[in-house]
This record gives C-alpha cells, sequence and structure tokens, in this order.
C-alpha cells in the first residue's frame, strides 16, 4: 500500500492548472538568462572533461600538467564576462559570441573527456621505438 499512497496522492490533487508561456516565448523574453544557462552547462562540462582526462594518462589532456584545469577556469571566466558585451554588441553579433565560446568550453570538455586513457592501460601499450 505504501508505494501506492504517492500516486494517490497524486491523483487527488486538482488538474485546473494553467499552462506557462511557450518555451519559446520565454527564450525570446530572456536572452541573458539563456546565455547563463549555456555558459555554466558548458563551463561544467568542459571542468568535468578535464577533471575526467586528468585522472589518467595526462599527457594526452589539453594543458597536460596542472595547467589543464586553469586553463578551462580561465575560459568559463571569460564566457561569463563575454555576456555583457555580447548585449552591449546586441543582434546576432552578439549570440555568435556568447554562443560561440559556449559551444568552444563545450567542444573543449568533450575532447577532454574522450582522450582519457587510463595509466594501467599506457603501461601496458607497446611503445614504438
Amino acid at each position: 500500500m505504501k508505494p501506492l499512497l504517492p500516486l494517490l496522492l497524486l491523483l487527488a490533487l486538482p488538474f485546473e492548472a494553467e499552462a506557462g508561456p511557450h518555451p519559446v516565448s520565454w527564450i525570446k523574453h530572456h536572452p541573458v538568462a539563456l546565455k547563463l544557462i549555456a555558459a555554466g552547462a558548458s563551463g561544467a562540462a568542459e571542468l568535468y572533461g578535464v577533471n575526467h582526462c586528468q585522472s589518467g594518462d595526462i599527457e594526452r589532456c589539453l594543458g597536460h600538467y596542472g595547467y589543464g584545469k586553469t586553463i578551462a577556469a580561465f575560459s568559463i571566466g571569460l564566457n561569463f564576462a563575454m555576456i555583457p558585451v555580447s548585449e552591449k554588441l546586441g543582434g546576432w553579433q552578439g549570440d555568435v559570441l556568447s554562443y560561440g565560446w559556449s559551444s568552444a568550453n563545450l567542444a573543449t570538455g568533450i575532447y577532454n573527456w574522450r582522450n582519457f586513457k587510463s595509466e594501467d592501460a599506457v603501461l601496458q601499450s607497446p611503445t614504438i621505438r
């Protein structure tokens, strides 16, 4: 009976909720919020990719020994700094500047994520000399 209790409570709620605005309408009215969301998500992906890559063979990562996280933090900071600049530019140039930087951060995170190779695999791989 206990697993059914939340379902019964959900069915007991009134279904007279009004629908909110359409997502496209929200995007048009809140472009800065969307740019902040894109910058935050791409920054998190970049840092996660760097952390994942540096947990294995660090030679394969961008920034190699120690500088990968510094480069990622600097790039994320510049991405957030470009949001007011993109709003000042306005139009498609501002969107390209803001979303372009976010996509570059996301691409860097994916690159670092895919470049991971464990230390054991590096030690066991044959070397060509």
